[in-house]
């Protein structure tokens, strides 16, 4: 059986947009950043702005907070940004050119430009761009995004997994780089194996880490160890003596079927087929799995 395999995701800058972990222990918020000088406003000064009807005082701060929303919602449109607004901030002006900040509750928040053509930019993003301005320190910069739906804690990166379908428990994630579609983040399960979890232009998708790569090498979160635990269990009732996974493979792909390979403990090897929602479908002994995409490689039948 001919396999392909299954290239990774075309992640946009991982090297540089690869964000610091936050775990399940982690506790305190970051520091704000500080605030540059010049046309930028510290959004606190101007007040959040959320969905009418809410916390507005007036009528008249409930149509002007009605009015910012309505155009950051058509702005992230015009730009081609997917994101149900959930709370948006006058920032400041660039001239004539409104400056927003919106937070979304489907995924990363953005920094706003209501130019022609609007203008948005990931909140990720904006470290990157810092970096270039420094060389006119006159010029002002919006070098983070500060509204608190913005930071993308453990509780806020696991929303987007469930979204995904993933169902582990998860102690690390971080956000490791974005595609056209949106942001790319990865997931750490305590005891299975994490995921690679991508937001797409109709909600999230999910890759495990040992699909995507093999043992585990693009994913920080993910061991080895963990791997093997996740595939024993999966494995429960398949064989006999039972397996404990020591060592696993990515094989490749067929259709919607994911073939790896697997060493138990006991020195046996084995290529299992998993089927669409990652249950063991089939099992072959690596001394009869010599067709399927060419055979084990971390066991060599007798």
């Amino acid at each position: 059986m001919r396999l392909h395999t299954m290239a990774a995701l075309a992640v946009v800058g991982l090297a540089c947009l690869a964000g610091t972990p936050v775990r399940a222990q982690t506790t305190g918020a970051p520091a704000p950043a500080s605030r540059p000088d010049g046309i930028i406003i510290n959004p606190g000064a101007l007040g959040v702005v959320g969905d009418p009807g809410g916390t507005g005082t007036t009528a008249a701060a409930a149509t002007a907070d009605a009015a910012i929303l309505d155009q950051v919602r058509t702005a992230l449109t015009g730009a081609g940004q997917p994101c149900t607004v959930s709370e948006a901030v006058l920032v400041g002006r660039g001239g004539d050119t409104p400056v927003y900040e919106a937070a979304c509750t489907d995924g990363p928040g953005f920094i706003v430009m209501g130019s022609t053509p609007p203008q948005a930019i990931e909140c990720s993003l904006l470290a990157a761009g810092t970096a270039e301005r420094r060389r006119d320190h006159a010029q002002a910069v919006i070098d983070a995004c500060r509204l608190p739906a913005n930071t993308m804690t453990l509780e806020r990166i696991t929303v987007f997994a469930r979204a995904a379908g993933v169902g582990c428990d998860i102690d690390e994630a971080a956000q490791i780089g974005r595609t056209p579609s949106g942001a790319v983040f990865e997931v750490g399960c305590r005891a299975a194996d994490g995921y690679w979890v991508q937001q797409t232009a109709t909600g999230w998708s999910r890759a495990g880490c040992l699909s995507l790569i093999g043992d585990a090498t693009g994913c920080r979160f993910t061991t080895t160890a963990e791997q093997g635990a996740d595939l024993t269990a999966r494995m429960a009732g398949r064989v006999n003596p039972p397996c404990a996974v020591t060592r696993a493979a990515y094989m490749g792909a067929a259709g919607s079927d994911d073939y790896v390979e697997v060493v138990c403990e006991a020195g046996e090897g084995f290529v299992l087929r998993l089927n669409a929602r990652g249950a063991v479908a089939q099992v072959w002994p690596c001394a009869a799995a010599a067709t399927i995409g060419g055979g084990c490689t971390l066991t060599r039948p007798d």
